[in-house]
């Protein structure tokens, strides 16, 4: 009798898990309580942990970076421990994302770098484009403007190789973003990435990149001058 109660009790969690991420995949719109997530925590074996570890990083990101970061190196401990690739790849750029917004540039470096390597070791093409996007991005952000397009143009290379049009709209974005920080003689050249993601990401009907490069597109304007067009741009990316 003891048995089968203790069986009871692990599929009602196992239940309870599986209805937590249903819920959540089928409401991805709704905010996550970071409460209800850590009280699974007990209930769940420590492999199964390593998922909800990225939604509690996911929940803290924004209210709380220690608490994310923390959550980051438990997922990333776990994910090492149970040779779960994709999982190392995962949390070594969500780590590398929140090292940045605490100015960690070169520590955020290393781990993009390891996650890159996991990426081309399982072979993973839209991996590796993800890791050549935030390294180009990082070193955007710290000012190395030509090792950021040399990634970027890689990522270009890589998701166009694999007719990945996410992932050629954001490398041409990324690639924007560093030409236009290099002065104002490649602002056109800039201008141009983002036209031809802008293009991309209409064809595709991806209203959130939409508004992204609209964004970048009026700012672009802005600085030109050309008020008419940099505000139909900004009405654009509302």
């Amino acid at each position: 009798l003891s048995h089968v109660r203790t069986c009871m009790l692990r599929l009602k969690q196992f239940f309870f898990l599986f209805l937590f991420f249903i819920f959540f995949v089928a409401n991805a719109s709704v905010s996550l309580k970071p409460d209800s997530i850590e009280r699974l925590l007990s209930s769940v074996n420590e492999k199964s942990r390593i998922n909800l570890y990225m939604l509690l990083v996911e929940a803290y990101k924004d209210s709380s970076l220690t608490k994310a970061s923390d959550y980051a190196e438990k997922g990333l401990s776990l994910a090492t421990k149970y040779h779960d690739s994709v999982g190392q790849i995962n949390f070594n750029l969500k780590s590398a994302e929140l090292l940045l917004n605490q100015g960690k540039s070169q520590t955020a470096i290393t781990r993009i770098i390891a996650a890159m390597e996991i990426s081309e070791e399982i072979d993973d093409q839209q991996l590796i484009v993800l890791s050549h996007l935030q390294i180009g991005k990082c070193y955007t952000e710290i000012d190395q403007y030509e090792l950021a397009i040399n990634y970027l143009n890689k990522a270009l290379n890589i998701a166009q190789k694999n007719k990945d049009d996410e992932g050629v709209i954001e490398a041409l974005n990324g690639l924007g973003n560093a030409v236009s920080k290099c002065g104002v003689a490649r602002r056109n050249e800039a201008m141009n990435y983002y036209l031809r993601g802008l293009s991309l990401a209409e064809e595709i009907e991806k209203p959130a990149l939409i508004s992204k490069l609209s964004n970048n597109l009026a700012n672009i304007y802005l600085a030109q001058g050309y008020f008419d067009k940099s505000l139909n741009y900004y009405n654009k990316a509302l």
